[in-house]
């Protein structure tokens, strides 16, 4: 990158191109792995120390130097978006820190708190010119140029509304480049970006233009993925852009979320990994809420597949959350889940008398305790049902655990049958 500069600036700029991340070129398509930059790994650290001396020596630095410095670092800034951070291939955790040790050095330069801050600040002169340098290059070639590429995602994730906003017709088209991509890393990154795009833009200007119905299907695709951190960087994202899209939809019509709980039913329901089941259940709880009344017409579905997972071994987050899910169903559409009450009721018993008599481990006890909840809610809303499918098991002692959970069901369900009972004779 060529950089307009002056005498002062010479020794920045001729720092940061040696460290800057070169075009990256190989022979075939094909992930990046650490091998690619192990012999770059020490310019660029070296690079990174130099810019910071020479920023402790110099007290005017012209906006352009200001702008290469920001993609430099950017290179070697971790993400928001990431609670566990990973170094990308070419960077490591000491790389990552002088890089946050130059950063505050010119938010005290530029007289700013943040880097969101230095970016707007006047007319977005930092903004304009950080993206002036990447974006020529990642249109070019996002696969040749991964620094540039992980410097736009941080550039982004820093900018919230309405900056964002701004900018999203410049920025989008290489947020969906990456989620089509066919390496994970660029679908990663891609649903990382596109989940601060959602969540910082109103919806109304992501409806403009189709920019909602783009957004879905771009992130849809990926829901297939066998990749489990390709789903996991999906799956929030999806949601919030289905919620968006569902918004408005009357109860008695289906909408964007009934497309979408149709998949995931369905992969659900073939579906063996514990961790992807973990990741599509909490999906599915969203989209629970989302549908709110309109969940009525997928309890069916629900229920088998409720009953299906319960019976799996050694799957306990994802029977947690669908117990959790089921419990909403209920609140939601108390006369439907009752029609499935059979399958259900059965699928409970079964799974609290497994988990009562494992080890009291806090997950088996949290299991009991779902279940529990479960049934205490089918007790109040279909006392006649929990009667009907529990005839006498009250009266079979199995162990302290499941017999208090039983008691305390069967109890309520007579209590709230006589009160019918007595009500519908004083009437």
């Amino acid at each position: 990158m060529e950089v307009p500069s002056k005498m002062g600036d010479k020794d920045i700029l001729a720092a940061v191109a040696v460290g800057l991340l070169s075009e990256v070129k190989h022979s075939e398509d094909r992930p990046l792995n650490k091998q690619d930059f192990q012999s770059h790994l020490p310019v660029s650290f070296s690079s990174l120390e130099k810019v910071e001396n020479l920023l402790d020596s110099s007290c005017d630095v012209k906006d352009t130097t200001i702008q290469l410095i920001l993609v430099f670092c950017g290179q070697h800034s971790s993400l928001s978006s990431e609670s566990d951070p990973n170094h990308p291939y070419w960077s490591t955790s000491e790389h990552q820190n002088k890089a946050e040790e130059i950063k505050a050095k010119l938010l005290k330069l530029s007289s700013v708190s943040d880097l969101t801050s230095l970016l707007i600040s006047n007319n977005k002169k930092h903004l304009i010119g950080c993206l002036s340098l990447i974006l020529p290059k990642l249109e070019e070639s996002f696969l040749m140029h991964p620094g540039e590429q992980h410097t736009l995602a941080w550039i982004i994730e820093a900018l919230p509304h309405p900056h964002l906003a701004h900018q999203l017709s410049r920025l989008l088209p290489h947020a969906l480049r990456w989620l089509d991509h066919w390496i994970k890393d660029n679908q990663i990154l891609g649903a990382k970006v596109m989940k601060h795009i959602i969540t910082n833009s109103p919806p109304t200007e992501l409806k403009w233009y189709g920019r909602a119905d783009l957004l879905a299907s771009a992130l849809l695709r990926l829901l297939h993925s066998r990749e489990i951190e390709v789903l996991q960087s999906v799956c929030d994202p999806l949601l919030e852009i289905t919620k968006l899209q569902h918004l408005g939809t009357s109860p008695a019509k289906p909408g964007p979320a009934d497309r979408l709980i149709e998949q995931v039913i369905n992969r659900l329901g073939v579906e063996s990994n514990s961790d992807t089941c973990s990741l599509l259940s909490g999906l599915l709880c969203g989209l629970v809420e989302t549908l709110g009344p309109g969940v009525a017409r997928w309890i069916p579905s629900l229920a088998t597949l409720l009953a299906g997972q319960l019976d799996h071994p050694a799957n306990t987050q994802t029977q947690m959350q669908l117990l959790q899910m089921w419990a909403k169903v209920v609140e939601i559409a108390p006369e439907c889940a009752n029609r499935e009450g059979e399958i259900i009721i059965k699928a409970l018993i079964k799974l609290m008398y497994k988990a009562s008599h494992l080890e009291q481990l806090e997950e088996n006890q949290q299991i009991v305790q779902e279940c529990s909840g479960c049934l205490m809610l089918l007790a109040k809303s279909s006392p006649d049902s929990v009667l009907q499918h529990c005839h006498g098991l009250d009266q079979i002692k199995i162990n302290k655990i499941f017999d208090v959970k039983v008691a305390q069901f069967m109890l309520l369900a007579r209590e709230l049958k006589n009160g019918q009972s007595i009500e519908i004779v004083s009437h």
